[in-house]
């Protein structure tokens, strides 16, 4: 920061501020994700951002270069790969960042910033602390000993943040909620018929998607429970799997076993999530746990109904922002044959869905276009680097 003065008065201007994001991963995931749609909507009049990569690369930090933003790929075995200590200490020199904002705390990473006391350190928490980590009280054990070091924590919704502040109240003046966020600009259109030719689906044919990680977290038995329910009662509809994991194999085989061999397709792990929930009549959301589900955001942007189960954590604080409205029809109770029937009414009576995904679109963009989160993150890293509170504007 330094003062021009003009003829009438001397007036302040800021330089822009140098932002290191740090990930751990490259890949398409729920973290890369939103680390990438924030560096598509960050203000560049006020942030300079660079990347770190501290294990492999992938397609998000590729295409996060595209945007012109420097990436750096440390390529490290683990978090406790010895490598990290000197490369990244090696990028702070290079880079000179005026806040380190740090999505993932690998151990040595943490160490790091430990030598480089002057640096601001903004950590965003995108999971209950009990779920970082198979030894989840390792990871609270380094977050709890070294939090002097962490000048702001960030968690995506309420009911992540207060999961830390229950194991470590003493960083309540330090932290605040900002929501994960969707990049609103160049969303893909609806396109049903290009998806069903995709896939060689009858156009009339209903089409319902689910969008996840193959894990247990996200309850694709449920899911799959549902589709035969609805099988049962309109065999011609539909169903598309987005995503893969570990119970990959037993889930395919459980589809068999259910009769949906010609109607269930599964499609693994997918960059146009979004045009393929689009291209829905209905997305089917049938997750256990989540802090603030991205795909259920996608699907609201998409105009595209959403039926299933509220999970636990921060999905309720997205649907109390609807003030009451209705943007989603999610069952409190976890009955599948009921999220049968809900699905079913959905389909069978498209035009009461109008309104319920006009009313999903305008809470997606009141609340969580990435614009207005970046513009959020901005404020927090001015607060650092300038010493304004952390009112927003």
């Amino acid at each position: 920061m330094f003062f021009k003065r003009t003829f009438w008065k001397k007036v302040e201007v800021r330089m822009k501020i140098r932002v290191l994001y740090v990930i751990g991963h490259g890949g398409f995931g729920g973290i890369e994700r939103h680390v990438q749609g924030i560096l598509q909507n960050i203000d560049t009049t006020a942030v300079e951002p660079h990347l770190c990569v501290v294990m492999e690369g992938g397609p998000i930090s590729d295409e996060i270069g595209r945007l012109g933003v420097s990436v750096t790929v440390i390529n490290a075995h683990s978090g406790h790969d010895v490598r990290i200590l000197s490369q990244f200490r090696d990028l702070l020199k290079k880079f000179k960042p005026d806040v380190i904002h740090a999505h993932e705390m690998q151990l040595l990473v943490l160490l790091t910033l430990m030598i480089c006391q002057k640096i601001p350190v903004v950590y965003s928490i995108h999971c209950p602390v009990k779920q970082m980590d198979q030894s989840w009280w390792k990871s609270m054990w380094i977050i709890s000993g070294m939090s002097y070091r962490i000048d702001r924590f960030v968690g995506v919704s309420q009911s992540t943040l207060d999961s830390l502040l229950t194991c470590v109240p003493k960083v309540k003046p330090r932290s605040l909620v900002v929501f994960n966020g969707l990049s609103m600009e160049n969303l893909p259109k609806k396109d049903s018929f290009g998806l069903r030719q995709e896939f060689r689906i009858p156009d009339t044919a209903p089409l319902i998607c689910g969008v996840g990680r193959l894990a247990e977290q996200k309850d694709w038995n449920s899911f799959l429970s549902v589709c035969a329910g609805i099988h049962n009662v309109l065999p011609i509809c539909h169903f598309l799997a987005v995503g893969d994991g570990s119970l990959r194999d037993a889930l395919k085989q459980r589809g068999s076993e259910l009769g949906l061999d010609n109607n269930l397709h599964w499609l693994g792990a997918r960059t146009d999530a979004r045009r393929i929930i689009g291209g829905s009549d209905l997305f089917l959301f049938p997750s256990l746990h989540e802090e603030l589900p991205t795909t259920l955001l996608e699907a609201f942007a998409m105009r595209t109904p959403v039926a299933g189960f509220l999970p636990t954590g921060g999905t309720a604080e997205v649907i109390a922002l609807s003030k009451g409205k209705t943007v989603a029809m999610l069952l409190e109770k976890r009955d599948c044959t009921a999220l049968t029937q809900v699905v079913l009414s959905i389909l069978q009576n498209h035009d009461e869905s109008v309104h319920m995904v006009d009313e999903a679109y305008k809470l997606v963009c009141n609340h969580f276009d990435m614009k207005i989160i970046a513009a959020q993150l901005v404020h927090v890293y001015q607060s650092l680097v300038y010493g304004a509170n952390l009112k927003k504007d």
